[in-house]
């Protein structure tokens, strides 16, 4: 599955449709994908991804995604489609037919998990926002995001020891983000406790620092199942 694709029109909440070749994007976080832009625009324009039919209810034309950074400002990128392919991703926004909404913490959640259930909770907690940019286009998402969310909703049904970012993952594992749990001293002993699911940026300040002695974080990839 192409990760760009689905990160950015939510297709994951879709039917998934493969096209004969393969497009490549190996960014974990945002930056990443920003600075990868170029080559991934490369790769649609030699192999445009066909999208699923039922993704034109959300999707047709050129979509601006806009992603809210941790600094406070706001970076865009432009998805260029075409009869129903995507055939390019330039970096900025103009003129468009749809608008997508994320944050950066968001964004890297989905980009480091590569999950459909992270879209899709994020989906139908209104974490991702999708509007039009055209009166009709408004119109449009005025009833589809409604039937979207509810889609994703049924799409995921997290375990209940299963947390989003911020919330107890009781030392197993989070639909949104990594497990993790600094060390406490608790009852005379260290011990790992009080386990909270973290975003992309928390884990690289502290869980790619575990290899101190002794480790002051303990950190648990891979989704909840």
């Amino acid at each position: 599955m192409k990760k760009l694709v689905v990160i950015l029109l939510m297709i994951m909440i879709l039917p998934a449709v493969y096209a004969a070749c393969q497009i490549s994007v190996a960014a974990k976080n945002t930056n990443d994908l920003f600075n990868q832009i170029s080559s991934v625009n490369s790769q649609f324009q030699s192999c445009p991804y066909q999208l699923p039919k039922a993704a034109s209810v959300f999707v047709s034309g050129t979509t601006v995604v806009d992603v809210a950074m941790n600094n406070g400002q706001t970076q865009s990128l432009t998805v260029i489609i075409s009869n129903g392919k995507v055939t390019g991703v330039q970096s900025g926004s103009g003129a468009c037919k749809q608008r997508i909404t994320i944050s950066e913490n968001d964004l890297n959640s989905i980009l480091s998990s590569n999950d459909a259930k992270v879209v899709a909770s994020l989906m139908a907690n209104k974490r991702i926002k999708i509007s039009g940019c055209t009166f009709l286009s408004k119109l449009k998402f005025f009833f589809a995001n409604p039937i979207a969310r509810f889609v994703a909703k049924r799409s995921t049904k997290p375990a209940s020891n299963c947390g989003q970012i911020g919330e107890q993952c009781n030392n197993r594992g989070c639909l949104s983000g990594i497990c993790a749990a600094p060390k406490e001293y608790v009852n005379g002993q260290w011990r790992f406790v009080n386990y909270r699911c973290i975003d992309q940026s928390e884990w690289a300040a502290k869980c790619e620092a575990k290899g101190n002695t002794p480790a002051p974080w303990d950190c648990i990839t891979g989704p909840c199942s």
